[in-house]
């Protein structure tokens, strides 16, 4: 593709590159196809007006997000509606080569018009493109998660959100919560299926959302960063899943199922507290002015891109790639810790009173399990990251005077500090949820058991009572029958006593049979005991004589 190659040409050569086929290319493109046909189908259906569809959340707020480090220090920030005019300024504003650092922050669902433009004036590899919409490849292509040299470029930091619901009436038990989690699962994958070149510009990508109990659901979205060179300058781009749009359907939980109808929620998401030292003597010089008018509140992580940058050096930052981007290091991790503390204290809560409980409490421990060990993946590969100061072998632009140095590898050192707490966090939480997994499984065998011997102890009561009216019955049953026929016509009839005296023995007889073995064993014992008696007075005996 050429220097100065066009947004078409980017999307083009994209899906000319998804229809090579294996036995022409050791390099298929099928991986591509889905997000070829996105990114090209401005181009196979124009819009007459070339107007862009908003979702509520997004219409007062920026789609694209650009600041440009000077290289006399000064931070610039230029913002970028989701319509055509915002476009047009995107283009505009792009055109010129810049030696200065750049970071370009993408909100929410971008269009196919944005990104293949973006594409066109960066260069941007387009599995940067494909990795943050892997929701949108076909499940049978298993070539994701890919290698390491596929995603040595791009860094994967993810943005946890804790959100709060009232509801209209209270939880009916574990189980009910169990199948809410059922709904919130496939209302996700749903939601993420229907994402496409018609979604709104700006509308929220939620990955997952994780029902903790019925106070408390997380919501799980990512930062996916990559850094580009051109004309001895760089560009950091930073897409943000957006600010969560709390209307959609994805958090709309009513839903009717026989007889039981879920309750309708009020969400509320709950702030990722940052820390500095010494912020509170500061903060209140750093905070933006209310909002007027009919602008809303920003909800998530969406106002990263609006207060970016405001504690970091602009020298080094334009120097330095990784410093740059240092505070969305910080911005994760954070969010982590609060979820890693929200599975805690949902683990503190649980109570197994009953085998049901335990049921469902081994399945929340499965699902916190679950995520805990995706939270340690990526603190993993982040923390590698963080000591090499960029990926390895990626080619970051890096400063080099002294004083940068320090203050590079003192934000480096902090940030390694804090992600090796949480990894040391997350695996003895996963520790702990796997001992936790362990004594429920013990505890219910054990519940289990005590109940077979309960169940037992019954069966042995109706066995002792059966051998008591067998006799019986047995004895009721014989002289219900024309005994007379046994006794001869001539004989008197028999007398009551008949049946006594009968149903003694063969009861005593049934008796005998019943503890047969341990008549025997005593019987043994007194032989023994009286054949050791007669030896000794035969020998005392023989002593004497």
């Amino acid at each position: 593709m050429a220097g100065k190659a066009t947004a078409h040409d980017y999307a083009q050569t994209i899906l000319l590159h998804s229809r090579t086929t294996p036995d022409l290319s050791l390099f298929p493109g099928h991986n591509y196809r889905t997000l070829a046909n996105f990114l090209y189908q401005p181009y196979a259906s124009p819009t007459k007006n070339g107007s862009i569809a908003l979702s509520p959340q997004s219409q007062y707020k920026p789609l694209v997000v650009l600041y440009k480090y000077t290289k006399d220090g000064v931070l610039h920030q230029l913002q970028y509606e989701p319509t055509p005019t915002g476009l047009e300024n995107v283009e505009n504003d792009t055109e010129s080569a810049c030696d200065a650092g750049k970071v370009l922050f993408l909100n929410g669902f971008i269009p196919p018009e944005w990104l293949n433009l973006i594409g066109s004036r960066y260069r941007v590899d387009p599995e940067f493109f494909r990795q943050h919409l892997r929701f949108m490849q076909p499940e049978r292509q298993l070539d994701l998660p890919g290698l390491y040299s596929t995603t040595k470029n791009i860094i994967r930091l993810p943005l946890i959100s804790i959100g709060t619901w009232t509801l209209d009436q209270p939880l009916r038990g574990r189980g009910f919560l169990v199948h809410q989690r059922s709904i919130a699962h496939e209302k996700t994958r749903s939601y993420l299926k229907g994402l496409g070149a018609t979604t709104p510009a700006g509308q929220s990508i939620v990955r997952g959302i994780m029902i903790n109990d019925d106070a408390y659901f997380t919501v799980e979205q990512e930062l996916n960063i990559c850094v580009e060179t051109k004309d001895g300058g760089w560009t950091a781009l930073c897409w943000l899943d957006g600010d969560l749009d709390l209307d959609a359907t994805v958090f709309n939980s009513t839903q009717q199922d026989g007889d039981d109808v879920i309750p309708r929620q009020s969400h509320w998401i709950l702030p990722t507290y940052l820390h500095r030292p010494k912020i509170a003597l500061v903060g209140p010089a750093l905070a933006e002015p209310p909002n007027v008018g009919n602008q809303q509140p920003w909800r998530g992580y969406a106002s990263i891109s609006k207060l970016y940058g405001r504690l970091l050096d602009p020298h080094c930052a334009q120097q330095d790639a990784f410093y740059a981007l240092t505070e969305l290091f910080a911005i994760s991790a954070f969010s982590v810790n609060q979820g890693l503390n929200l599975i805690e204290q949902c683990m503190d809560s649980q109570t197994t009173t009953s085998i049901s409980d335990m049921q469902a409490s081994l399945e929340n421990l499965r699902q916190f399990k679950a995520f805990v060990r995706t939270q340690m993946s990526q603190l993993q590969t982040s923390l590698g990251i963080i000591e090499t100061q960029g990926p390895a072998g990626a080619k970051w632009p890096r400063a080099t005077g002294p004083k940068q140095r320090d203050l590079i590898t003192t934000a480096a050192t902090e940030l390694s500090h804090d992600y090796t707490h949480l990894h040391s966090r997350a695996t003895t939480l996963l520790e702990r949820i796997s001992s936790e997994s362990e004594w429920l499984m013990h505890r219910a065998m054990l519940n289990e058991s005590q109940r077979a011997f309960s169940q037992g102890s019954r069966v042995a009561r109706l066995t002792f009572l059966a051998f008591l009216f067998i006799p019986l019955s047995f004895t009721s049953s014989v002289f219900g029958m024309n005994v007379v026929e046994f006794v001869g016509r001539d004989q008197a009839d028999l007398s009551i006593w008949s049946w006594v005296v009968l149903s003694v023995a063969v009861f005593s007889g049934s008796l005998l049979l019943w503890w047969w073995e341990g008549v025997r064993r005593y019987a043994l014992a007194l032989q023994a005991r009286f054949g050791r008696g007669i030896a000794r007075e035969g020998h005392t005996r023989k002593g004497e004589d």
